[in-house]
């Protein structure tokens, strides 16, 4: 974007005034009955119904077991990880909540994770396209609702970054850039049940099914409870504005409604056997290669190492 459309955008985001003017609960609380007035503008009757406050369809629809089951498995690794101080990801850990980085180590944290959302996009967009081959409107509606928000992000934490670390912002399009075209030299792979752990989440989303973007949807629910801890930690630890925030401060809220998407799409279109194993892989694959880049992203980091965005991390980008 060029500073005009960006300081618009600042100013669009109309949502981000409510974490200056309230506490952080209070404001996640009116940012979300902002939400959810968007989506009853939004024409969409399925996304209306699925955002309404205690909604729990998801529960008697076929799917509902793979998803409680997924629950139950990740509250399991959290557990087995709460003393790691790498954990969960990058970008949200107790080493950055307790301050424990230096500002321009923070800053890297911060390019990196603009550098992997902005790739990150593509995964969504082919999730849109196998929907409408799928023939499945439903979930095209969900995913394009999904997608258009993802996008937005971008823009936010780009934003974000110049406005933070004075990081021009042709610098991060061009370094963008250069990671994009690495992911489109991937080959083209048929996915299944065999390959799926083994695959990147660039090709999951590409060449397999739409119901994966529903794996990705319901992944997003540890942002919900990460940015919240992660908002007064850098208010607190580095020095951030609401301005610089912008972009945890939407995660805060908004991924509450993703899950909301991810609970329908998956516990509705994973019927067989193989769709929800190809959902369980996914969602499990997510989950543990994000701790396990981080953990070795901070080793190199603390033993002075120089840590470089690999193209590898980048085509398993967990968001």
């Amino acid at each position: 974007m060029i500073a005009s459309q960006v300081t618009a955008a600042s100013k669009a985001w109309k949502f981000n005034s409510l974490f200056e003017e309230y506490p952080l609960e209070e404001a996640v609380k009116r940012a979300s009955e902002m939400e959810r007035e968007r989506a009853y503008w939004s024409q969409l009757p399925l996304i209306q119904e699925l955002y309404k406050v205690g909604w729990r369809g998801w529960q008697d629809l076929p799917g509902a077991q793979l998803i409680q089951d997924l629950y139950e498995w990740e509250q399991g690794i959290n557990r087995q990880n709460k003393n790691e101080p790498s954990y969960p990801k990058v970008h949200s850990n107790p080493y950055i909540w307790k301050g424990e980085l230096a500002p321009e180590q923070m800053r890297d944290v911060d390019i990196r994770l603009y550098l992997l959302v902005a790739n990150g996009i593509g995964s969504t967009g082919f999730s849109t396209v196998q929907a409408f081959l799928e023939g499945n409107l439903e979930a095209r509606q969900l995913i394009n609702w999904w997608h258009f928000d993802e996008e937005t992000h971008e823009d936010m934490k780009l934003y974000a970054i110049s406005h933070r670390w004075g990081v021009p912002e042709d610098h991060l399009l061009m370094e963008s850039e250069k990671l994009r075209i690495g992911l489109l030299k991937e080959q083209e792979q048929a996915i299944d049940i065999n390959n799926i752990r083994t695959v990147t989440r660039f090709q999951a989303t590409r060449y397999g099914p739409a119901i994966l973007a529903g794996a990705l949807m319901l992944f997003e629910r540890e942002n919900v409870w990460t940015s919240q801890r992660l908002r007064p930690a850098l208010q607190r630890h580095y020095r951030y504005t609401n301005e610089d925030l912008v972009f945890v401060n939407v995660h805060t809220f908004i991924d509450i409604f993703h899950v909301k998407l991810g609970e329908y799409l998956v516990a509705k279109y994973a019927k067989t056997k193989e769709e929800q194993e190809l959902v369980r892989a996914m969602y499990q694959n997510q989950k543990l290669r994000q701790a396990e880049l981080s953990k070795a992203f901070f080793n190199k980091l603390f033993a002075g190492k120089t840590v470089k965005l690999t193209q590898d991390e980048v085509d398993g980008n967990v968001g």
